[in-house]
């Protein structure tokens, strides 16, 4: 990524984070009881299973997140020619060479440099793009605006992860701009130009301090974490008794408990203010849970 930093960006990828969190709401009651049920049963597997579901970004709620807008692409015929045999290979991988160098000397016949489809290189792109999996973190577990919009209203709960561990180790930090970054339109997606697409949003979002982790072409899939990471569940300050217990006994089972702490309204101001857990309904909780 760029040293350069503009002056509405955030914080350089290199502060130091020790804690990444996530928030979460429960299935709405109105629900078909089968997507009900699956959505119940993703949150449960965090806990018996130690697995984290990684959408696509296509779901993402905002229109602007990781999409293909801003392209550059070659327009003369010099970078023409150094830049048409990596696409040659990814428009058309079964060519034999033979084939290649004829669709090549067509291409530069025809100009191809002049008559690019953008459109059709956005397409490309962002089909490659939403095929990938991205989990949304942020550094922060006290932001009201986050509890309201992730966690529905404060009746879901946050979950903080340890970041010192190969897992959590290579989130990336999102940077907050006032334009979209411009993507080479024939970039791999493992380069580092296109990384910028994928971690780029408008200032306006960056009260989330978001941090992304991706699996590369595994979107919609489950994966994994070290056990041990997990090391804090935090309840909404509106959370029902029911779901209440639900993630007590759900930490309790866990062969590394996480601590579990309650938010509260402050009374004075605008704010949360957070209680450790040490035991509900009869089961001990670990308070053993870091809240800075």
């Amino acid at each position: 990524m760029s040293s350069t930093q503009e002056q509405d960006d955030r914080s350089a990828p290199e502060v130091v984070t020790k804690y990444l969190y996530r928030y979460y709401s429960f299935p709405d009651d109105s629900l078909p009881r089968p997507e009900y049920e699956s959505r119940l049963a993703r949150i449960e597997s965090i806990f018996s299973e130690r697995k984290l579901f990684f959408p696509s970004p296509a779901k993402f709620n905002d229109p602007f997140d990781c999409r293909m807008e801003a392209l550059e692409y070659p327009s003369d015929p010099k970078e023409w020619e150094e830049e048409a045999p990596g696409v040659l290979d990814r428009r058309h991988p079964g060519l034999s060479r033979q084939q290649k160098r004829a669709k090549l000397r067509e291409w530069g016949k025809n100009k191809a440099y002049d008559s690019i489809d953008v459109e059709g290189l956005r397409r490309t792109l962002q089909t490659r793009v939403d095929e990938h999996g991205v989990l949304c973190l942020s550094e922060v577990f006290d932001d009201l605006l986050l509890w309201s919009h992730y966690a529905n209203g404060h009746t879901g709960f946050c979950l903080q992860f340890r970041r010192a561990n190969r897992f959590f180790r290579d989130a990336l930090p999102v940077r907050y701009k006032k334009k979209c970054p411009i993507v080479p339109a024939f970039e791999d997606p493992e380069e580092s130009d296109f990384y910028k697409a994928l971690t780029t949003k408008h200032k306006g979002w960056s009260y989330e301090k978001e941090w992304r982790l991706f699996q590369i072409g595994c979107a919609n899939q489950t994966f994994v974490f070290p056990e041990g990471s997990l090391t804090g569940v935090i309840l909404g300050c509106r959370i029902s008794e029911e779901h209440k217990r639900l993630l007590v006994d759900l930490a309790a089972s866990m062969a590394v408990r996480p601590g579990i702490a309650k938010a509260k309204r402050n009374q004075m101001e605008y704010r949360l203010d957070f209680l450790r857990l040490k035991s509900y309904g009869g089961v001990l909780i670990s308070d053993d849970i870091e809240l800075g």
